[in-house]
């Protein structure tokens, strides 16, 4: 994919220099008649200069949809695998315990066994912490970034008011809509030397589907609010960065929806999509 910028900046920069050239030739010949001759294959150049351009966006476009799309499903993946193996783990750990407490219960050491219970509501809160929002792909996304969250010192909580199974985007559009905007909070949030938090909420207004990212980082300032959705537009200082927002938009813009940037009281980015309309049979 890093060839098609390489190639369309090239191709602009030679369909200006042609232009240059043509216009010099004009400004500077004796012989208009002979220049003449020669703009309809400089005419032609352009043409199809202008057209593996728009070729090349093309391209471009499509790499981008197919690779967002591959590594969010292997995103999905990793994610699903890891909490089926906390759930393997807590079910083989539980298994155990039952088996102790229960040898303890026959021994009449109650106070053992008190004590043994109290100390596995006090350590195994893990598996009671998984949220289920009413979808695999985004229960495993969330609770994902929710161990994410946890490990950098982010207090991360989200809440979901509505059927997510309504929104009508693809698993992986929807899970890149909000991965994205996620890592976007937990970036800017690093920054905060005081309180780390994020919040997320998606619920139903009206007829819209609205999905909430708040974060206490840094102010995005009026320049930034311009170009943060950009391609390749990033104020971290890394190539794999800059793409994130701008996947966000073109996702939602897909299904005629907006994206909105607050900055007060805190940095909020607002995604509205459409419900879909119902078309009944009179």
């Amino acid at each position: 994919m890093a060839r098609f910028p390489f190639l369309i900046i090239t191709t602009i920069l030679s369909q200006t220099l042609l232009i240059a050239v043509i216009s010099l030739l004009i400004y500077f010949s004796n012989d208009i008649e002979t220049v003449k001759s020669y703009v309809p294959v400089f005419i032609i150049v352009i043409v199809l200069l202008s057209g593996f351009v728009i070729i090349s966006l093309n391209q471009l476009l499509v790499s981008v949809r197919v690779i967002t799309e591959r590594n969010y499903l292997k995103s999905f993946l990793q994610n699903t695998e890891s909490l089926i193996k906390i759930l393997n783990t807590e079910r083989h750990e539980t298994s155990k315990h039952i088996q102790t407490i229960q040898a303890m219960l026959h021994l009449e050491e109650y106070d053992t066994a008190r004590e043994y219970t109290d100390d596995i509501a006090r350590n195994y809160r893990k598996l009671q912490n998984i949220v289920n929002v009413g979808e695999p792909a985004l229960t495993a996304l969330l609770n994902s970034k929710k161990s994410v969250a946890d490990f950098q010192g982010i207090e991360f909580d989200f809440a979901v008011k509505c059927d997510i199974n309504n929104i009508h985007l693809k698993k992986w559009e929807l899970c890149s809509i909000i991965g994205n905007l996620i890592d976007n909070a937990f970036e800017a949030t690093t920054a905060n030397v005081n309180k780390k938090r994020v919040t997320l909420e998606i619920k139903k207004e009206d007829n819209n589907y609205l999905i909430y990212i708040h974060n206490t980082g840094e102010k995005i300032n009026n320049k930034q609010i311009n170009e943060i959705f950009n391609p390749g537009f990033t104020t971290k200082e890394s190539d794999n960065l800059g793409y994130g927002l701008y996947i966000v938009k073109n996702i939602v813009e897909k299904y005629n929806g907006s994206i909105k940037v607050h900055t007060h009281p805190k940095t909020t980015f607002q995604v509205s999509i459409p419900v879909k309309e119902s078309h009944s049979i009179a």
